[in-house]
């Protein structure tokens, strides 16, 4: 090495380890490394130079474990850190916090699950062990963190299941990526697209409403749904209504397509003369919330998703 030599040496009897530099005559020249242990990364690092196992764990190098590979970016655990690499190939940048790399443990009961390329940084999320507890990074080209997309919040938060396509990965392992068609309070069964009517709303467009009866038997077209409903529009919806939303219960989740973020989404309702509130998008689609005023609905802002 560098017109030298490299010799790894072991305690006998112990799992204890050390490699000298020596000249090109043999001498000692100093430590690539002190005593460590047969786990130490540095000594792992150094197996490749020497084209050995030293500690006989199996693997010349730093073992590495593919964590997650299902978009753009393979989230992998090389030894005590994590590297966010290409899943074309290739390596990728290490997380970082503070500008020092994270190490395994390093964040308490906080693992990482999931890592993606996002506008010239990064996504990562994390999972609390043993807890229903989530988050999720934005970090720097390098993979420093820079803050927060998400604060912790449970498997299931809508901003948590927003962000799940961003990653192509169901971060929640509630069967789906990204926020499901509709969710039911947690004493409900999950409610399936079978359990919204959809009807004529008299004016050329559709009425969705919620129902607890399957639709052969539906009686009445508004028809409440106890618990938490959520009503999900891809552009180019024509011209809808919602007969049951309820602000601050129920969520409303609209295609980021036709809005750029939240204000112009806000910019968008006004009031009607009916008592309802109309979303009308640059393509002239309407979503109308019937009985439901401007004001009321756009207090209560957790109603709103951009996906």
């Amino acid at each position: 090495m560098g017109g030298g030599y490299q010799i790894a040496w072991k305690m006998a009897g112990a799992d204890l380890y050390t490699v000298w530099n020596t000249d090109s005559s043999g001498n000692y020249t100093g430590n690539a490394i002190g005593a460590v242990n047969g786990a130490s990364s540095a000594l792992e690092a150094l197996e490749t130079n020497l084209h050995q196992d030293l500690n006989g764990d199996g693997t010349i190098g730093i073992p590495s474990a593919v964590i997650e590979t299902l978009g753009a970016t393979s989230l992998v655990q090389s030894g005590s850190t994590y590297f966010m690499n290409p899943v074309g190939g290739g390596t990728g940048p290490q997380i970082k916090f503070g500008g020092s790399t994270v190490t395994v443990g390093q964040l308490g009961g906080w693992n990482p699950i999931g890592a993606e390329a996002s506008g010239g940084g990064y996504l990562v999320a994390w999972k609390m062990a043993g807890a229903d507890l989530y988050t999720v990074w934005n970090t720097d080209g390098s993979g420093n963190y820079t803050g927060n997309a998400i604060g912790a919040v449970p498997g299931g938060s809508a901003a948590l299941e927003t962000l799940e396509t961003s990653f192509n990965q169901d971060l929640n392992n509630d069967g789906t990526i990204g926020v499901p068609t509709h969710v039911a309070s947690t004493t409900q069964p999950v409610v399936s697209q079978d359990n919204f009517h959809f009807s004529d709303d008299g004016q050329g467009g559709t009425q969705i409403s919620a129902n607890t009866a399957p639709a052969s038997s539906i009686a009445a077209p508004t028809a409440m749904l106890a618990g938490h409903d959520g009503f999900v529009f891809a552009e180019h919806v024509g011209q809808v209504s919602i007969a049951d939303l309820t602000p601050g219960i129920d969520t409303l989740l609209i295609s980021h397509n036709p809005f750029a973020n939240q204000a112009t989404l806000l910019a968008a309702i006004h009031h009607d003369f009916a008592g309802s509130t109309v979303i009308t998008d640059a393509a002239m689609d309407t979503i109308t919330v019937q009985h439901v005023t401007a004001l009321d609905l756009v207090s209560h802002l957790s109603s709103f998703h951009l996906i």
